[in-house]
């Protein structure tokens, strides 16, 4: 029998908290942004501060997404919450690699978005029919996903800088955001390393979910050719990067053509899972 999520939480004390902990998490990321505007338009390096308040706010970030995932009772696996938690780990991805790269500048365009798919997330709960899945390996399926999701869209967002930082440097000049960010051949290389992983985490993912055999469900099909095609798009981009040392825009556009390919593959089944619910 189908239910939709009234409520995050079986207590209106948790519920209260969780709300609350989702409040102070976007002033974190409020405060953040507010930090790392002010260096980037008195052209100063980023500092120690800023990066912070963003780890305490991805890490809270993540652990009010996988409360919602343990404590919620009914279908956690909706999909603001599935937005959410693939933001947070998004999130934790370029703040690590702000501790070994100078990508703090990022933060002033990662924090607003982390901070609004976490507020869908949790204040507005959506629908949905599917459950967490019972079944461990497709449990370990999902979960994948929703990692290499996260990996692939950080480089993406790379990919977009690439570009951004081709097209500058033929003008001869480069804005004030990019002028704190690394050179391009550091952003080239950050690159092609989180799209290597992503893809990885993702072939082991769609190994394991055609192992499984989940049940069939409205918006799969198409999922599963979006996911394929977006494969397809980025194997033959590693291919021509490794045989023939394909780089550049070129690269870059590929990268974001394949992450947006999946992207709506996935997104599109969920909404359509989520509109049949609601009708019902």
């Amino acid at each position: 029998m189908l239910c939709c999520k009234t409520c995050m939480w079986q207590t209106m004390p948790m519920n209260i908290m969780i709300v609350l902990l989702t409040l102070f998490c976007v002033a974190l990321y409020a405060l953040a942004t507010m930090q790392v505007s002010r260096r980037i338009q008195h052209n100063q390096t980023v500092g120690v501060m800023p990066q912070f308040v963003m780890t305490s706010a991805v890490w809270l970030h993540l652990a009010i997404a996988s409360g919602l995932v343990i404590f919620t009772p009914g279908q956690p696996l909706s999909l603001g919450l599935v937005a959410a938690s693939i933001t947070g780990l998004m999130a934790l991805l370029l703040v690590l690699s702000a501790f070994f790269r100078n990508l703090r500048a990022l933060y002033v365009l990662a924090a607003p978005v982390a901070a609004l798919a976490l507020v869908t997330g949790v204040l507005i709960p959506t629908p949905v029919a599917n459950q967490l899945p019972s079944n461990p390996m497709l449990l370990l399926h999902v979960l994948l996903a929703i990692t290499s999701y996260a990996f692939i869209s950080i480089a993406a967002l790379m990919a977009a800088i690439v570009i951004i930082q081709i097209r500058q440097l033929r003008r001869h000049k480069l804005s004030r955001t990019i002028w704190l960010l690394p050179p391009l051949q550091a952003t080239e290389r950050l690159h092609v390393e989180l799209l290597m992983i992503g893809f990885g985490i993702l072939t082991v993912a769609m190994a394991i979910g055609l192992s499984v055999s989940p049940d069939s469900a409205s918006g799969s099909l198409s999922k599963s050719i979006a996911t394929l095609l977006g494969w397809l798009v980025l194997a033959v981009l590693l291919f021509g990067h490794l045989i023939a040392g394909w780089r550049g825009e070129m690269a870059a556009r590929l990268t974001i053509i394949g992450s947006l390919v999946l992207g709506i593959g996935y997104f599109a089944s969920r909404f359509v899972v989520t509109s049949m619910v609601i009708g019902s």
